[in-house]
Order: structure tokens, then sequence, then C-alpha cells
């Protein structure tokens, strides 16, 4: 799997190492079928564990301030369908003139509401840590799942051993456990008291 993982050789890398096809193409038979029906459920439980890591997909989305008001307050869940969490220091006001900056004095209420000051007339943009792409039935074989490598590495893993766990329980269980020093070897502390304020120490606005 290279930078672009498709959902086609997640499914590829399951039905591998269930040892139900020996290929690089995805074959659906008696022997499959259940199993290929059930892995969007265990990839979105491998996806799901593995958003707590640091390989986070980051994106960003842009909001105006006026000028005219005290404070700017961002219903993150109307902007955004698939926020983690906003990205600790990644807010950048660009002023009317031009100039842009680091803003510290965000302030995130709740995992709902992102307060920003209002009284400085520019464009915020805002980044933030994404949730996966979630996998359905309905998932075609070369989407691109917008997931990192070594991630990519490792959601085999799991929805293998979740999807040989009554067949195999051994197997499944070998399976989990490679999965999960995997995981332990991803985990980084991460900052998550963003919902405190932050300072301004450009001093430009």
């Amino acid at each position: 799997m290279g930078m672009e993982t498709t959902w086609d050789e997640l499914r590829v890398a399951v039905l591998q190492k269930m040892h139900l096809i020996e290929g690089d193409k995805v074959v659906e038979d008696d022997s499959t079928r259940e199993h290929i029906a059930a892995m969007p459920a265990a990839y979105n439980e491998a996806v799901r564990l593995l958003s707590t890591t640091n390989r986070y997909i980051t994106k960003y989305f842009e909001v105006s301030a006026s000028g005219l008001e005290n404070s700017l307050v961002v219903d993150l869940s109307s902007v955004v369908d698939d926020l983690f969490m906003i990205k600790p220091g990644g807010i950048y006001l660009t002023d009317k003139g031009g100039r842009t900056g680091a803003y510290y004095n965000g302030t995130v209420i709740g995992d709902k509401d992102l307060i920003l000051d209002g009284s400085t007339a520019g464009i915020y943009r805002i980044y933030y840590y994404a949730y996966p792409v979630k996998a359905t039935s309905e998932t075609s074989g070369d989407e691109d799942m917008q997931i990192d490598p070594d991630v990519a590495s490792l959601v085999p893993l799991y929805m293998a051993s979740q999807l040989w766990k009554e067949e195999e329980p051994g197997l499944a269980t070998a399976y989990r456990n490679e999965f999960e020093i995997g995981r332990e070897l991803l985990v980084r502390e991460r900052n998550d008291g963003f919902s405190a304020q932050f300072r301004n120490t450009t001093g430009w606005w």
C-alpha cells in the first residue's frame, strides 16, 4: 500500500491475512462473501481507535471577522462534519492589511463552539484534525480512504482479528496482539488542553 490507500487494497490485505485469497484482487465467493460484508464495520472500528494517535488527517476551514464584534462564535458542527479536534496552535489570522500571524486567543467550549476575537477584521484559518472517511457497503473499491500509511498497515490486522474471532480465535488473538503492539508504537502524547484560552504573543492584534 502506497501513500494513497484504496478500499480494495485494504480488503485484499485482510483477505490475504485470513488466507482466503492468493492473489491481489478482491474475490467474492462463498468463502469470502460474509467476511467482505462485515468489513466496513471492522474498518470503522479500527480507524476510530487509531484516531487517538499522532497520525492525524489535517484539514482547515476559514471564517471571516467583521471587526465590529467583541467576540466571534463559530458553531463547529455547522462548519465541518468530520472534526476530531482543533489542531493545537493551528489558528491563523490574516488582517485587512494582508498580515498573517498565529492566533493564540481562541477558546473551545464543550467541543462545540470556538470563540475568537471579533474586534479585528480579517480571515481566520483554523486547522483541525479530522476523522477518517467511513466505509460503508457502498464504498467503491478505488476510493482513497485518506489514512496515513502507518495506519493503513495496522488496519488490516484489526479487521482480520475481528472477522476471524469466531472461526479462528487463536489467529484472531495473534492479529489483535500485533495490532495493539503497532498501535502502541504510534501513540504520542497529544495536547488535549486546547479548551483553555491561549494568549497572543505576536503583539499586532
